[in-house]
């Protein structure tokens, strides 16, 4: 789900098919948690998407951590650190939409009440 998501969100801001520029248009919850290891795993930056492991191997207890792949489909998608930044800019525009139906909530209302006094 959240993958399918993404895909499409990027695909959008291309227009076509999804790469490098798409992902650095990503909100930064989205793509620090989605696009990138997390920094306390230790990945050595190489390419946008390529990061190799430490050396010694990855000594955090982060599942996160071991979820990381290099490749293009899977990057960090099932990582929880992906899931809340989806979240985070879920809420946030479900903030506005609140809003938006409160504000349409009290028009309805007044219309309703104008009615009602003109009935009188």
């Amino acid at each position: 789900m959240i993958i399918d998501t993404l895909s499409k969100a990027l695909d959008l801001l291309e227009g076509s098919s999804s790469s490098a520029i798409g992902r650095r248009m990503l909100d930064p919850p989205l793509q620090a948690g989605c696009c990138k290891p997390p920094t306390h795993c230790g990945f050595v930056y190489e390419s946008a998407n390529e990061w190799k492991a430490p050396e010694t191997g990855v000594t955090s207890e982060d599942p996160d951590c071991k979820i990381w792949s290099n490749e293009y489909d899977e990057l960090c998608y099932n990582c929880g650190s992906c899931k809340a930044g989806y979240l985070a800019i879920f809420l946030k525009s479900w903030k506005r939409l609140v809003g938006f139906d409160l504000i349409l909530l009290i028009l309805l209302i007044f219309i309703f009440v104008l009615g009602c006094c003109a009935l009188l």
